[in-house]
């Protein structure tokens, strides 16, 4: 399923998971048919919880932007959001900068409203700051959040933040606060690898747990962890084994271009024709967009309209950057090719079937190419030693025990006989 489009802020695409709008219908209908007391505070609780956590990713892209990396698009999950950049940060200190402003947004809102009802008299539960079991009653939670909106905000907050910040799980915020503090000790992949691993335990607990109570929100966070960690670990392996490999390996320089005003239809017609899965087109005057043979599905309704009305630009890769940075671009766009500029001119196309088998290439020949384990150095061996001086034989003594073999007689050489002279009759 695709994520919902909301439009475009600083340049940013916003878009909304499916998972936010499949969980919000399927509790409003809950409470709708079994408590509809509760219906309109969980409309208020959802409102609020969408523009906290479109705030939380946006903190996130500012400081992305800051740092000098730039932000494809945000995508608001129930949980929090993802903002794919073009790339991940490579220095631990970007890193932790980056995923602690979020939650550190959501505590700011959180301390903020806590100085606002103790100096204005604003409708606030004040009893629930030295009582929180007093929440625990549905009828109390409905009655606070309808009643009192800068409570549901308070505590929308609260939740968000706490849950984002405190859990080392990838791709959580505080599984990357994690990473970035072992990098500094171990380095940025074995730092992966440790909060992978804790991520997959993790993932595994909140499923149980889920499955246990039946909450279906803990079984969708237990998924969203097990898989993003994994996904995370296989990006940041692939860079690092992408670092020896140049772009000339990996990218097709004859790539089938498309003329712009080729309609979907006839674009694929043309693919097919060729034996072709992706191609691509100039949609605007340097830029461009890659086609993909499985994306035939999704623009049937489009069949008719031009490539450069159909097609949205595929996010491009200059000739002198590296093939991680192409993986990078691959996996924020949701591509599997993208296309390789010489300035403004098309060079080439990079797909991911290609870096791939660059990579295990790489690995056959690192293994066929390993070095054998270095000899033991004898200390006669050691060039920074003095090697020692031969004993001379008159001082070994004599071994009785063993024979002296008796010198053999050097073989006269034998004299060839001189051959006759036959007379010739």
């Amino acid at each position: 399923m695709k994520s919902l489009s909301l439009g475009k802020i600083f340049g940013i695409r916003l878009e909304l998971h499916w998972s936010f709008v499949l969980i919000g219908l399927f509790v409003v209908g809950m409470l709708a048919l079994i408590e509809p007391a509760l219906l309109a505070p969980m409309l208020m609780v959802f409102f609020f919880l969408f523009l906290s956590v479109f705030l939380h990713e946006l903190v996130h892209c500012v400081v992305s932007l800051q740092r000098g990396i730039g932000v494809q698009k945000i995508i608001l999950l129930p949980i929090g959001g993802v903002s794919l950049t073009e790339s991940l940060p490579e220095k631990a200190k970007d890193e932790f900068l980056i995923a602690v402003s979020g939650p550190a947004f959501n505590f700011l809102v959180v301390f903020a409203v806590l100085f606002l009802v103790s100096v204005l008299p604003l409708p606030f539960p004040r009893e629930l700051l030295s009582n929180p079991n007093a929440l625990n009653s549905s009828e109390a939670a409905a009655a606070s959040f309808l009643s009192m909106p800068l409570f549901t905000v308070f505590w929308v907050n609260l939740a968000l933040g706490t849950f984002n910040l405190f859990l080392p799980a990838l791709p959580l915020d505080g599984g990357r606060v994690f990473r970035s503090l072992l990098s500094f000790a171990f380095g940025y992949r074995k730092a992966t690898a440790i909060t992978t691993r804790i991520s997959s335990l993790i993932a595994v607990l909140l499923f149980v747990s889920g499955f246990l109570s039946g909450n279906i929100l803990l079984l969708v966070i237990a998924a969203f962890v097990f898989f993003g960690s994994k996904e995370e670990e296989k990006i940041v392996q692939m860079k690092e084994e992408l670092k020896g490999i140049t772009l000339s390996r990996v990218i097709s320089e004859k790539p089938l271009v498309l003329d712009s005003l080729m309609n979907v239809r006839e674009a694929f017609e043309k693919m097919l024709e060729e034996k072709k899965t992706e191609a691509v087109t100039e949609i605007e005057p340097g830029r461009f967009a890659v086609l993909l043979l499985e994306e035939m599905p999704s623009l049937v309704g489009k069949k008719t309209a031009p490539l450069y009305k159909a097609l949205k630009e595929t996010p491009s890769l200059q000739i002198s950057e590296s093939p991680s940075k192409a993986f990078e671009r691959m996996a924020s766009a949701g591509k599997r090719a993208i296309p390789v500029l010489d300035g403004s001119t098309l060079a080439g196309i990079i797909d991911l079937e290609k870096i791939e088998m660059s990579v295990m290439l790489s690995r056959a020949n690192a293994m066929l190419g390993e070095k054998p384990p270095e000899p033991k150095t004898t200390p006669a061996e050691n060039p920074l030693q003095p090697k020692p001086e031969p004993i001379p034989a008159s001082i070994i003594p004599e071994n009785p025990n063993v024979k002296k073999k008796k010198a053999r007689k050097p073989r006269a050489k034998r004299k060839d006989k001189p051959l006759k002279k036959q007379n010739r009759k």
